[in-house]
């Protein structure tokens, strides 16, 4: 325990030190499983886990993840009371404290309300509650907590509770109590309103018409006293969805609904969507009453969406709903929806009628044209789509222009926007005055949107004026409005504004001058410059001239932001500037604007070389794409020469900052080749691998041998020679045998000349195994040491005078080159050479290999011959397993036989065995029979040895479980009664405890107890009873060993006489392991009930328990009380389980039984017992009612509590044992109130507590 409160006190002071969370959550890890290896008590753990301060953040997080990850609620309890409110938050995150699974006292609804909810602050009480609704999935538990919450705390608490209750709670609450119905239904949000409707649909439309009467009540005269503080449309938001899926699962109810509702003025505001329009038309039912069956009046507009209509109805259809709706209806909805009807209207098939349907019908109700009614001008815009007569739209016109010069002040924004986009439709002739342009935009900046829109959709240069306007008055807000319309007005394809084809050269020239002010007057964004962008692609496919302050201000761009693919737009290339002739003029200007903003005369340091990488990267894959835009792509077409600044800063980057290029793109660039021929020699100055590595596949033709060996001089001098392994495969692989000569020849020299350097040496050797063939490299390396002899020398006499000094170097590179051999006959007698001492080990993927590419027979007799002689233990493994590996299946028993003979170290010996046994695993016991039969004399060989134990002296390597799993049941049993049960010997009485505990765990975890001990029952008996198993020194390996005398053996109870009698020889009972008894009890317990043949009904079981009590008072003095409550808990879950399992037969005397075995032990042992064994006496009284015999046992607690004097124990007994509900029959109830009253009498403290815990009331 000492250890790990230290352990507790070292990892808070890790997490105060560390802000890692992945380290944190792996110390928490570490802990928990030491907390679970040493097996601590829980009580010692939750008073360790109580020093944790909760004012320490660290320690409280600590404490929070420990008692999450070993499910500790009441501590998690303890955290929701803390003040800071990020550790609170992460305690309400746990979603199992608020599941039945870990026993939460969360999911208790008295404990929740009367002890949790009240000392946590309101938001944590609101969170618990909202996870509630979440989490726990017992509705009727959820209904017990509403109900509970809101007599403590008021119905606003308890709201969140409710779409998680039963159906027959919510009916209860919205039907029955009829002015909490509607306050609920008030304050209902709309997932919550969802949910109760996707339970009863029924339900949800009696909740919309309370929403709907209280709307009511509080919009008439009587209803200012009622609360209405939430606005009538936000209430009918939150009931929107669930209307919406009311109309797509019960369509007919909701056409009733709304019949029954039409004339509520709130009804209005569910609008009809695409969903629900499908939704009702897709039921026959409500089809027919709302569309085909000529009542004008069932029909409800705000039912059905029109387009929707129009797409799912006939023509014939549609056609008799319009009969239905015109024109009775239409006056009615002028003054109810104004907009709606026009829609319909708009869906009529003759569309110049229209206007002339609508206007007549305006005039019919209000005795005038629609034309002298300003108000009703926002729906001109619809209207004016149509094709309405040309004397009917100046009319029109003239009204808005009337209405426009009398008081337009007064009319909303929308209405002066489709005013202009009126006028932008009429073209008319006399352009805006800017006059009424300023008076129009100052106060007014939707109009603008509008205003450009109608002007894209005409050909008229009304939009120019309204640049020219925003050029002269500096208004950044209109400004901003007007760049952002018109870059979202571009066609897509041509990146050229709608409508422009018609338009002179001369107005899109000044356009796009008035354009480039108002860009150069605004500041910096993505769209700004994305709109240049557009600018220069239009100016270059017109071959405009693009002028110095353009120039400049993208120079600043250039400075202000660079991406990866884009250096000055914001977004991606225009598709203006995709062309071949467009893009090769960008890119041009691109190069010459990146020449004034970093000049070639200034170094690169001087800037940021990330910036101009950036600018390099874009235009070097810029002229990868340039080649796909044209379909005949010759080299003539391109030139390097064209862009001087890309040129000169290329080279100077491979030079001063190759590692930073990406030279796939480079060598895309066409006629890079000639660049790089006319830099050759500035190139030479660096020899980074990646550069050098790109010239050779670039110029192979070029590279001359001087600059080869100047190159391969550089690399010997290097520390690290793996960066240039690129460049020296590709020296072998891609065939230049020219430079490959000369790099040999100068590595040979430098590897046998004892004058250079052991690094540069080594780095020879390397490259020479690199650019050679394998086989060749390993003869060869004679040049290094003249003989074998030397060569043990080397791996041998560390301190040898003579020994080359990069001995360890060769080594590896000796390793890499034969792993590389593929031909058998040239690896083998390098394997043989070099197989010696400690670089044995090294060999052994060379081995592999060959023995992969030679046959069978070959290979096992090269293993066999030459390489079983390893002295190194890990080398002669290896060999073992390769051996069996290449061996066939058939010759893997002799090869274990010939190993097993032939090997004298012992712990290869133990491996042989250990591949016996892998052996024995992986073979099919039908398969395998006559082959395991060779094998025992191994196996018991061994098992006689003085070796077989692994790591711990405790464990038998012969029963590892790891290895015995693994065999089927057949194998496991023929290799158990090879090993432990043979007829000359039985070795387990000399096992040693963990001999034992390992056997014994082996027999019950496999399965072996009840299905395949009856093959050696005599000889387990024996072993268990006679031979001294069971001693009493180990508690577990007593309670194993009962559970295995649990058997089908006939003669259990004799054993079990025989194993008390021993106890009595051995042990004072007051010494006794009580698991032992316990564990019998319940497993005696288990057989009975699971072989009802042999014993078939209760009263033979606890006759047969019965004669064992007696025989423990005859051999122990001191074992009634303790027998006693032994008898009393098996008896009663035996009644349980069998009750479970199809009932009790003989129940009456069992019953009395029962009684008088309580009675007997609480006089002898108190009330504690009681408590022992609530849980089952308390399953045990809800049998006993379902069975009739309650009144009995009320009748012996009536007894009790008037006649004893532990009234108070009593009242316990009678709190946990009283169902929690009143009995059916007048009998029970009486005696039911009798204990009821005796117990509210009852003023003693402990009694309280108890009653308010218990559900008796």
């Amino acid at each position: 325990m000492s250890e790990i409160t230290g352990r507790l006190a070292t990892l808070v002071e890790a997490f105060r030190s560390s802000e890692s969370i992945s380290w944190k959550m792996k110390e928490i890890q570490k802990f928990v499983l030491e907390i679970q290896l040493l097996s601590i008590e829980e009580y010692e753990l939750d008073d360790l886990l109580e020093t944790l301060d909760l004012g320490d953040f660290s320690s409280a997080r600590l404490k929070l993840e420990l008692a999450n990850r070993l499910h500790r609620p009441l501590l998690i309890l303890e955290l929701l009371k803390a003040e800071d409110k990020l550790l609170v938050g992460l305690a309400l995150k746990l979603k199992w404290m608020f599941q039945m699974t870990y026993d939460s006292p969360l999911t208790k609804p008295k404990t929740l309300v009367k002890i949790v909810l009240p000392t946590v602050s309101y938001r944590t009480r609101r969170q618990i509650i909202k996870n509630l609704t979440s989490h726990l999935k017992d509705e009727d538990k959820c209904g017990q907590i509403f109900r509970l919450v809101r007599e403590k705390f008021g119905d606003y608490a308890a709201l969140p509770l409710l779409p998680a209750c039963s159906v027959a709670t919510l009916r209860k609450i919205f039907i029955n109590e009829a002015q909490s119905g509607k306050y609920f239904a008030s304050k209902l949000r709309k997932r919550q309103l969802l949910k109760i409707a996707e339970k009863d649909g029924d339900l949800a439309f009696e909740i919309l018409s309370q929403v709907l009467r209280f709307l009511k009540a509080c919009s008439s005269s009587a209803g200012n006293n009622l609360n209405c503080k939430r606005p009538p449309i936000l209430l009918l938001q939150e009931c929107k969805a669930t209307l919406e899926y009311l109309c797509i699962t019960a369509p007919e109810k909701c056409v009733e609904f709304f019949e029954t509702w039409r004339n509520v003025e709130w009804i209005e505001y569910f609008s009809p969507t695409a969903r629900t329009t499908k939704a009702l038309l897709s039921n026959l039912n409500s089809k027919k009453r709302l569309v085909l069956n000529g009542q004008a009046q069932i029909f409800e507009p705000f039912l059905l969406d029109p387009f929707t209509v129009n797409q799912l109805l006939s023509r014939e259809e549609f056609t008799q709903l319009l009969e239905n709706l015109l024109p009775e209806t239409i006056e009615e909805f002028v003054t109810v929806a104004p907009d709606f009807e026009m829609r319909w209207i708009n869906i009529l098939p003759d569309k110049e009628s229209r206007w002339m349907i609508y206007n007549d019908a305006f005039t019919n109700k209000y005795g005038k044209s629609m034309q002298n009614f300003p108000e009703y001008v926002i729906n001109m815009s619809s209207v004016m789509k149509a094709n309405i007569p040309v004397e009917i739209r100046q009319e029109l016109s003239k009204s808005v222009f009337q209405c426009l010069n009398g008081n337009g002040e007064s009319y909303s924004e929308q209405v002066h926007a489709d005013l202009l986009w009126t006028m932008g439709q009429q073209n008319f002739e006399a352009p805006m005055t800017s006059n009424k342009l300023d008076r129009l935009f100052t106060n007014e900046p939707i109009i603008l949107k509008s205003s450009i829109k109608s002007c894209f959709a005409t050909e008229d240069i009304t939009l120019i004026q309204i640049a020219n306007y925003l050029k002269q008055n500096n208004v950044p807000k209109l400004r901003n409005i007007f760049l952002f319309e018109v870059t979202n007005h571009l066609d897509k394809k041509s990146s050229m504004i709608r409508s422009w084809k018609k338009v002179t050269i001369e107005n899109k020239t000044r356009l796009l001058e008035i354009l480039e002010k108002l860009l150069l007057q605004s500041q910096p964004s993505d769209k700004a410059t994305y709109l240049w962008s557009v600018i220069i692609g239009i100016k270059l496919s017109m071959n405009i001239e693009i002028n110095e302050e353009t120039q400049k201000y993208m120079c600043e761009r250039l400075l202000y932001k660079t991406t990866e693919m884009d250096l000055f737009f914001g977004g991606k290339l225009p598709n203006i500037l995709k062309s071949y002739e467009n893009y090769e003029k960008f890119l041009i200007l691109h190069d010459s604007m990146l020449e004034k903003v970093f000049p070639l005369d200034v170094p690169i340091e001087q800037f940021n070389p990330h910036v101009i990488h950036e600018a390099l990267l874009f235009i070097t894959q810029s002229f990868k794409e340039l080649k796909h835009r044209r379909k005949k792509w010759t080299r003539k077409h391109f030139s390097l020469s064209t862009y001087p600044w890309t040129q000169s800063r290329l080279i100077e980057f491979l030079v001063d900052y190759p590692q930073s290029l990406n030279f796939d793109d480079i060598s895309h660039i066409p006629n890079i080749s000639e660049l790089l021929s006319a830099n050759i020699n500035t190139l030479k100055i660096s020899v980074s691998p990646r550069l050098m590595n790109f010239l050779l596949l670039t110029l192979p033709e070029n590279l001359d041998d001087q600059f080869i060996e100047y190159v391969i001089d550089q690399i010997l001098i290097t520390c690290d020679l793996k960066p240039y392994n690129r460049f020296l495969w590709s020296l072998k692989t891609l065939g230049f045998s020219k430079y490959s000569a000369i790099i040999v020849e100068t590595c040979l020299e430098t590897a046998q000349d004892d004058s250079k350097e052991d690094q540069v040496r080594c780095n020879a050797i390397t490259i020479l195994s690199i650019l050679w063939e394998p086989a060749n490299f390993a003869n060869s390396l004679s040049l290094f040491y003249p003989d074998s002899s030397k060569i043990q020398q080397v791996f041998y006499d560390v301190n040898s005078q003579e020994e080359f000094q990069c001995k360890f170097f060769v080594r590896n590179v000796v390793l890499q080159s034969i792993k590389n051999v593929v031909l058998p006959t040239k690896c083998i007698s390098v394997l043989n050479n070099f197989f010696i001492g400690d670089f044995a080990i090294f060999c052994m993927d060379s081995l592999s290999s060959t023995c992969r590419n030679i046959s069978q027979i070959e290979a096992v007799k090269l293993v066999k011959e030459n390489f079983l002689h390893a002295d190194n233990v890990s080398v002669k493994r290896k060999v073992v397993s390769l051996l069996l590996d290449i061996s066939q299946l058939d010759e893997v028993h002799e090869v274990l036989l010939y190993l097993w003979d032939n090997e004298v170290h012992p712990k290869i010996r133990e491996f042989v065995v250990k591949k016996v046994i892998e052996f024995i695993c992986n073979v099919e016991f039908d398969l395998g029979q006559n082959m395991f039969k060779l094998f025992v004399p191994i196996i018991k060989e061994f098992a006689e040895e003085d070796v077989p134990r692994m790591g711990n002296d405790d464990t038998l390597f012969l029963t590892d479980y790891t290895y015995l799993s693994r065999m089927s049941k057949p194998t496991l049993l023929w290799y158990l009664q090879t090993l432990y049960f043979a007829p000359e010997k039985v070795p387990v009485s000399s096992m040693t405890a963990g001999e034992r505990r390992d056997f014994l765990k082996l027999m019950l975890v496999l399965g072996l107890v009840h299905n395949n001990l009856y093959r050696f029952p005599s000889i387990l008996v024996s072993s268990v009873v006679d031979n001294n198993l069971a001693n009493g020194e180990d508690a577990e390996i007593n309670e194993m060993e009962i559970k295995l005398m649990v058997g089908e053996s006939d003669n259990t109870y004799t054993v079990l006489v025989k194993w008390v009698m021993k106890l009595k020889q051995k042990w004072d009972l007051n010494d006794l392991n009580k698991l032992s008894l316990r564990t019998y009890v319940w497993e005696r317990c288990k057989f009975c009930i699971s072989n009802k043949g042999t014993c078939n009904s209760t009263t033979n079981v606890v006759n047969q328990l019965e004669s064992f009590q007696k025989l423990l008072e005859t051999q122990f003095d001191a074992a009634e009380t303790f027998t006693e409550r032994i008898i009393l808990q098996f008896t009663i879950m035996t009644l349980v389980i069998l009750e479970e399992n199809g009932g009790v037969q003989d129940f009456t005397e069992m019953g009395k039984r029962v009684g008088n075995n309580l009675n007997i032990t609480i006089k002898e042992c108190g009330m504690g017992i009681v408590w022992l064994y609530s849980k089952i006496l308390k399953k045990f009284f809800q049998i006993c009612e379902i069975n009739q015999q309650a009144s009995s046992l009320l009748d012996f607690l009536v007894g009790v509590l008037h006649g004893e004097s532990q009234a108070e124990e009593c009242v316990i007994l009678a709190a946990i044992l009283l169902p929690k509900t009143r009995p059916k029959t007048q009998i029970l109830m009486t005696k039911y109130d009798n204990v009821k009253e005796k117990l509210k009498s009852c003023p003693t403290v402990a009694v309280k507590v108890v009653l308010s815990n218990s559900n008796i009331f």
